[in-house]
């Protein structure tokens, strides 16, 4: 068990204020402390359906202490810090907490971008430190499933695979305009490439690091947003490609994946949370189960703080590797080849 004295949260936001009543709830009965540290402060208390209490302030429900300077917040001593902020936000954070000893868990991703990803990473395996970065769906039952399905060969030799995210990020947060989302904004680490980086996260898990990345993405749904809104990527692994399609402006809502092998097929849909497993000869079977996001979330947490995460290692190389891929895809984004008319 991890056993954390001071714990400094930095950025309230939805996800921040999700952090904070999770960790509230787990460490209900231990000594330990907790601040926070707020640069603008706008984001309301919210309730776990993300809507408004007005009946309340964050400082009274959970008893913490917020500070608007955040080197006098780093005075306190905290010996973790969970940090929720802005995509961009991130690595200028994790670096002052990680020179300061400060135990890291960070909202995904890592960073918008891996500029300081070597030096930040030097310092945390030198100072033996824990560093985390949150993808809460790596805990979803069903991931874990095909994970022990995979592993035992249950499919064969993988042909093919393919992810989807389809969501709608005007009717994220109803108590915001969504164009004040950091997702609808380039400088502060926006674009579905990074916000719905999940989908690559799972296709790294369950494959690791691709030869070769192409995308193609665009921002199809307002002339005012300044990020992509949709981008479909091809992995090439060494036997096999996998297609990871995302689209954070549909209204129909999709999310789940498919893999195909030489002796059967697996699909999962997040939306339903069922899971098809069909083996060529052994026949098909379809389950479901039981589970809502926040309890991912709250898996998650529980098991940071037993330490039954990889080790801070294993993650800062698993964080590397998923944001080459956004990288790459990126940079592939920029090239497009137009074809002659005929």
């Amino acid at each position: 068990m991890n056993n954390f004295k001071k714990i400094l949260f930095i950025g309230l936001g939805g996800a921040g204020q999700r952090h904070l009543r999770i960790f509230t709830n787990l460490l209900k009965d231990s000594s330990t402390k907790f601040i926070a540290y707020r640069h603008k402060g706008k984001t309301p208390l919210l309730n776990e359906d993300f809507t408004v209490n007005n009946s309340e302030s964050i400082e009274s429900k959970f008893n913490i202490e917020i500070f608007n300077s955040f080197s006098l917040a780093l005075e306190q001593k905290p010996d973790l810090a969970v940090i929720s902020t802005p995509s961009s936000k991130h690595a200028p954070y994790i670096k002052d907490c990680v020179n300061n000893g400060i135990n890291i868990f960070v909202e995904k991703p890592f960073s918008n971008n891996l500029d300081d990803f070597d030096e930040i990473s030097h310092v945390i395996q030198r100072k033996n430190l824990i560093f985390y970065t949150g993808y809460q769906r790596r805990f979803h039952p069903l991931v874990q499933k095909v994970q022990e399905l995979l592993y035992q060969d249950h499919i064969g030799k993988i042909i093919s695979a393919e992810f989807y995210v389809k969501s709608y990020l005007p009717e994220w947060h109803q108590y915001e305009n969504y164009r004040d989302l950091y997702a609808a904004k380039k400088e502060l680490g926006g674009g579905v490439l990074l916000t719905e980086i999940h989908e690559i996260d799972l296709c790294h898990l369950f494959f690791g690091k691709p030869q070769y990345v192409s995308c193609l993405c665009g921002n199809f749904f307002k002339d005012d947003l300044d990020v992509e809104d949709t981008a479909t990527l091809n992995l090439l692994y060494k036997n096999f490609s996998a297609s990871i399609n995302m689209c954070f402006v549909q209204k129909h809502l999709k999310r789940g994946f498919s893999i195909s092998g030489i002796y059967g097929y697996i699909e999962v849909d997040f939306i339903e949370n069922t899971i098809l497993i069909d083996h060529y000869k052994k026949g098909a079977s379809e389950s479901k189960v039981s589970i809502a996001n926040d309890e991912l979330f709250n898996i998650q947490n529980a098991a940071f703080l037993s330490g039954k995460i990889p080790n801070s290692i294993s993650n800062l190389k698993s964080v590397r590797e998923t944001l080459e891929i956004v990288e790459a895809a990126k940079l592939s984004c920029k090239k497009k080849y137009r074809l002659n008319k005929i």
